[in-house]
């Protein structure tokens, strides 16, 4: 990153003359709307914000930039609508929340010169909070019964895929330096503890215990091991305490763990196990091609087949020993021999051998 204390631009001014031995540069001026959640590029040259907007259509937070050793603010979105919690993707391009007026919030990217707006999030569910890394974006994301889990997004496009599930709300990802893990926080009821997911294959090991409130992880690389460090924040009460007197004591520190990432998360103690699922076809109704996204808890040997509405087989997606994780089948409607199928009722079921989950599907023009 740049010295912002050497050769400021013209626009950067100091805030309390020479009395500070590290001078601080305001890099904003004018308006009374509020700018906030800075984020830097990679390389310290630009930084990114919220900032209020009134248009035509309304109020609406948009997202700016401004070169990190002054200059002029520049408006990166345009639309009416809300764009949140931005980060930099790279050079070019900023990732965030999109809240429009009508729909799910989802997780989009802007190009910084053309204004262009990319809906990232292929899930129709609301999304919050992305963390960028690599080729891939991690966020929040609802699931079905309304629990917040942690979903893997393509940069480019494509499927999103769900890296957790089950009862507990699991927030605030921070994608790790391997960009093959994330932290994030699991809520316990009152407490919480930091976990890392899997974000190749699905599902999460606990980092902590859920003895107190953490929150806000985040991680480095172990430059003297083969282990990962993760900081968090921890509330200095515990769970007794609250239960005696009904008080939370005062004061949140800052806590490090270090741990090693096990090889298989099935042997660990409140790892995050996949469940025997079968997600709803999208689109649904399709005029041809449709994904379905499902889910296998252990090795097994697993068919994906759809029958007409008579109950007869006219497609198999998916036959034989499958290991443990989340996958994607995609349907064109077309039958076995690839003749396009009539319009109707269809019916995709996964099939275990113990256990069968049927979802409809409806084929239009």
């Amino acid at each position: 990153m740049r010295s912002l204390g050497c050769s400021p631009r013209s626009g950067a001014v100091p805030i309390g003359g020479t009395l500070l031995s590290r001078p601080i540069w305001q890099l904003t001026f004018g308006g009374n709307q509020d700018r906030l959640h800075p984020e830097f590029d990679e390389g310290g040259d630009w930084l990114c914000y919220e900032r209020d907007v009134d248009g035509p259509g309304g109020c609406y937070t948009q997202i700016w930039r401004v070169p990190a050793d002054g200059g002029s603010e520049e408006q990166v979105t345009l639309d009416n609508a809300d764009h949140l919690s931005p980060k930099f993707l790279n050079a070019a391009e900023i990732v965030f929340t999109l809240s429009q007026d009508t729909g799910y919030d989802k997780i989009a990217k802007v190009n910084v010169l053309s204004h262009v707006v990319t809906i990232l999030s292929s899930l129709a569910t609301d999304h919050d909070n992305p963390d960028p890394a690599g080729q891939y974006v991690a966020a929040e994301a609802l699931d079905e019964q309304g629990n917040s889990q942690i979903a893997k997004i393509p940069v480019q496009g494509g499927i999103e895929m769900m890296c957790t599930s089950g009862s507990s709300d699991i927030t605030a990802p921070d994608y790790a330096p391997d960009v093959q893990s994330a932290f994030a926080v699991r809520w316990t009821g009152i407490t919480s503890q930091i976990v890392c997911v899997n974000m190749q294959n699905g599902g999460y090991w606990g980092v902590t215990d859920s003895s107190a409130i953490r929150d806000n992880p985040d991680s480095h690389e172990d430059p003297n091991g083969p282990t990962s460090l993760a900081v968090y924040e921890r509330e200095t009460w515990s769970p007794p305490e609250l239960l005696l007197d009904g008080k939370r004591r005062p004061g949140t520190g800052i806590y490090l763990s270090r741990f090693r990432k096990p090889h298989n998360i099935d042997g660990v103690e409140d790892a995050g196990r996949f469940t025997f699922a079968l997600d709803k076809a999208r689109p649904n109704p399709a005029a041809s091609r449709v994904t379905i996204r499902w889910q296998v808890p252990v090795e097994a040997d697993i068919s994906l087949k759809v029958y007409n509405a008579a109950g007869q087989l006219v497609k198999v997606l998916a036959d034989g020993r499958t290991k443990p994780g989340v996958y994607t089948s995609t349907w064109s409607g077309a039958d076995t021999r690839g003749r396009r199928l009539a319009n109707g009722v269809y019916f995709c079921t996964l099939d275990n051998g113990e256990k069968r989950i049927s979802r409809k599907v409806v084929l239009t023009e």
